[in-house]
């Protein structure tokens, strides 16, 4: 088993990338095949005057590169990675994505990133309220589909029981169903739920807005170098993307009550 340390524990910082990857031999067997130590290196973003270089010139995003190359030097069948994509500019998560689709074994993977997990995830397990964990096959997308039909049809039962209920009790009492003034009244909105209930078309659009434009900024090519500006808009795309989900939700929950 290879494990993805989001930490970085694995990377000795008194050895070259060079010695961290070859262990003071100049090749390594990948596959059965010999390849250079500088060669493979270079297959993960390296030169090889940074490949022969200390760690300690490292940035973050290629800590993580060396830490990959590092896992994919070994051989295994079980790939655990712990947040992969912290720090990784658009080239290295392209080439993660690459190197796990190549991968003859089972990958498992915690990650906030939900494009990533929609390009490698074939299942997703999700840890949803109350602890209850659901199996959805698919990437991030589908299970997110999933979920949102299961709320849906959650709340269509809970609409049937209740109608159900109303009927029940309706047919029990001559009375009530002869005098309408005692007749069950439709629940409507309040004066604040009326204010939020019209608010929200507004709200919507501009959090879609603040999406696209993140979105738009995040595949610019001058933003690739700049590792930290990638995570901060993954993060606000992120934000944005949940408030986006709640104000919808909270808009079908208000526009059921009339």
């Amino acid at each position: 088993m290879a494990y993805f340390d989001q930490m970085r524990t694995r990377l000795r910082e008194d050895k070259s990338l060079v010695e961290n990857i070859g262990d003071g031999q100049a090749y390594i067997t990948l596959n059965g095949v010999k390849r250079h130590v500088l060669s493979y290196l270079q297959d993960f973003l390296f030169s090889a005057d940074r490949a022969r270089g200390p760690i300690s010139a490292l940035s973050g995003g290629e800590r993580n590169r060396l830490l990959l190359a590092c896992l994919f030097s070994h051989p295994s069948n079980v790939l655990v990675l712990d947040e992969p994509t912290n720090d990784l500019d658009m080239e290295t998560l392209d080439l993660l994505a690459d190197l796990i689709a190549d991968y003859k074994g089972t990958v498992l993977t915690v990650s906030h990133d939900r494009a990533f997990l929609d390009s490698v995830a074939t299942e997703i397990l999700a840890i949803e309220e109350n602890g209850n964990v659901f199996e959805a096959v698919g990437g991030y997308s589908d299970y997110e589909a999933n979920r949102k039909m299961r709320e849906k049809e959650a709340v269509s039962a809970a609409r049937a029981l209740a109608e159900r209920e109303q009927a029940r009790g309706q047919q029990g009492s001559v009375a009530a169903r002869a005098t309408p003034a005692e007749a069950p009244k439709k629940k409507k909105r309040s004066y604040n739920e009326e204010r939020e209930y019209a608010a929200l078309p507004e709200k919507i659009e501009t959090l879609e807005a603040e999406i696209a434009q993140r979105q738009t900024e995040l595949s610019k090519p001058e933003v690739y170098t700049n590792a930290a500006r990638i995570v901060e808009l993954q993060g606000e795309i992120g934000e944005r993307e949940a408030a986006l989900e709640r104000a919808y939700e909270r808009f079908e929950e208000l526009d059921a009550l009339g």
